[in-house]
């Protein structure tokens, strides 16, 4: 019977640990979630706070791209007899 009582309260003690092991878990994710973030911001906002020494040439042109005309073998048009309004084309529903 002290077996049976010992097994019973060593499982309502691991019970009692799971939400505490979780709130531990999703408290260590947070956490490097900011660590993260914040080195993501720091690497980021790094040039801002020490500009590079590296000498930058703001007249240098972006290269773009020729384009060229392609022929396109048709057209659409609207015939110009006739009717081209909708309201002979409603439908019941």
């Amino acid at each position: 019977m002290n077996v049976l009582s010992s097994l019973i309260l060593s499982t309502v003690e691991v019970a009692n640990l799971l939400p505490l092991v979780a709130v531990v878990i999703c408290v260590g994710a947070m956490i490097m979630f900011l660590a993260k973030a914040a080195v993501i911001l720091r690497v980021q906002a790094d040039d801002t706070l020490r500009p590079s020494t590296i000498p930058t040439n703001p007249n240098v042109q972006v290269p773009r791209l020729k384009m060229t005309r392609v022929h396109i073998p048709f057209t659409f048009r609207l015939l110009e007899t006739g009717n081209n309004s909708f309201e002979g084309k409603l439908t019941p529903i």
